[in-house]
């Protein structure tokens, strides 16, 4: 099956869904990094002037920390931001690249699928149905912030697939033959 028989603009426009839905999840960490910023200068400033806190600053940034972690793989995948080991990866070119590359791809979706699978069913929605609670003065239901990262994980997903698809029926962008 070529890239025209796929329909033309499907994959591209899987890429601009994809890219707009990571790029959203990245607003939403910028917005989580501001009410971390903002509950940090809070607990200082009751600690200060009135001798109080508000108790659940580590438990809360502890929770966002993990939430823009999640949040922002996928716009970090679409932006070449996350950390490769090129050792064997630079010395290929053209088609063995091509080949290396949708494998690597690949596995990467399957492990990252599974782990989606295994955290989605045997962690949220076990957490979700026995309405279990952190261990804090709070008693953050724990399905809320594992929801980010379940978020997180099916960009991460849909980012991955994106990019597979990408490279089997567009081949390796032009700038991706000249990296190093």
């Amino acid at each position: 099956m070529s890239y025209v028989a796929l329909g033309g603009t499907t994959v591209e426009a899987l890429e601009r869904l994809s890219y707009r839905l990571a790029k959203l999840a990245a607003y939403l960490s910028a917005i989580i990094v501001c009410y971390m910023l903002g509950h940090i200068m809070l607990e200082i400033a009751l600690r200060v002037f009135l001798s109080k806190s508000t108790y659940v600053l580590d438990e809360f940034v502890a929770y966002a920390t993990a939430a823009i972690t999640f949040l922002c793989l996928a716009y970090a995948l679409h932006d070449n931001a996350l950390i490769r080991v090129g050792i064997l990866l630079h010395r290929l070119r053209g088609k063995a690249r091509l080949v290396f590359e949708i494998f690597s791809v690949a596995t990467t979706l399957v492990l990252i699928g599974i782990l989606t699978y295994y955290f989605w069913t045997k962690t949220f929605w076990r957490d979700l149905k026995l309405h279990r609670l952190s261990e804090s003065i709070a008693e953050i239901p724990l399905w809320i912030p594992e929801l980010f990262a379940v978020i997180g994980l099916f960009l991460f997903m849909l980012q991955l697939l994106t990019m597979l698809l990408s490279l089997i029926f567009k081949g390796l962008p032009a700038t991706k033959e000249v990296e190093e």
